[in-house]
This record gives C-alpha cells, structure tokens and sequence, in this order.
C-alpha cells in the first residue's frame, strides 16, 4: 500500500509539472487586428461613449464602476454609446486575459434609429474546481492579473478598460 501511494503521489506530481511545462511553452494567442498594408476601419459614428465595469449590469444612476474583482465573481462590462449614427449595427465585447489572449468574444448586432444605444457583456471565470491548488494550467491562478475588455462597433474600437483578477 505504501508503494502504491508513492507511485501515486510521483504520477500526480510528472502530470503537475507536465502541465506547468505545457502553460509555460505554449505560445500565446495573437490579437487580431488589420491585415498588412489595409488601414484600420474608420471611427465609428458614436459620441460619448462610456464603458463601465462593475458586478451586475450599470444603470444610469451614474455608479462609478470598479477596477478589481475576485476569482469567480461575475465581471459586467457595459457600454453606453449616445447618438448612435441610424442604421444596422455590430456591437463587439472583447475579453483579454492576463497574457494577451483573447479569452471571450460576445457580438450583439442592433439597429438604431438614430438614439443611443446601451448593451452589457459579462465574464465569469471558473477553474476546475477538483484540483485546489492556485497553480498551474488548471487551478484558478491562470486567471489572475490584469485583464482588458474592448467594445468595438462596426469594427472600429469604440472604448477599453482594464481591470484586475484576484
């Protein structure tokens, strides 16, 4: 029986460090953007664009948002774009993890009758809860540091802000 546990504690510790290896030397994702020699969309037709990170979706009482949050916890990202040019529209939420990769993508088409427009994009971030360790390529700890979301609108970046996971 001891033999067995110490093969079992080596297996869990190769298959450990194997992950770590793994994390370490995969090469991170790209972030897209415009094709050589092709220039970027133009600006989109939107004034006073807001993006406001908080726990649930803001309202207009004006809170001031929030800039840290705790593994687990549901992240809200909401944009408020006034005076939205009339037409058929493409509304973009870009999620971006603590190594640059992109990590969530939510697109919400609109048609706008030429008002503002307001929409909400959420992340919730869940490591497998079997293993409790805070390292490695499967606990909670790929999920800590500094993240980034985007709003983008007909292609064109609209609003970013930056938050941190802890």
């Amino acid at each position: 029986m001891r033999r067995f546990c110490h093969i079992l504690i080596l297996v869990f510790a190769a298959a450990l460090a194997a992950g770590a290896l793994f994390s370490l030397l995969s090469p991170l994702p790209r972030r897209a953007g415009p094709a050589p020699g092709r220039q970027p969309d133009p600006a989109p037709p939107a004034a006073n664009v807001s993006l406001l990170l908080d726990s649930s979706p803001a309202d207009r009482s004006g809170r001031s948002g929030r800039s840290e949050f705790g593994f687990g916890e549901r992240i809200y990202a909401t944009v408020e774009i006034e005076r939205v040019a009339p037409g058929d529209h493409l509304l973009t939420f870009r999620w971006f993890n603590p190594r640059g990769g992109l990590q969530e993508t939510f697109r919400r088409p609109f048609s706008s009758p030429g008002r503002s427009y307001r929409a909400w994009s959420w992340l919730e971030l869940r490591g497998d809860e079997w293993l409790g360790f805070p390292l490695g390529p499967l606990g909670p700890g790929r999920f800590l540091g500094r993240w980034r979301v985007e709003a983008v609108l007909d292609g064109a970046p609209l609003a970013e802000s930056a938050f941190t996971v802890r």
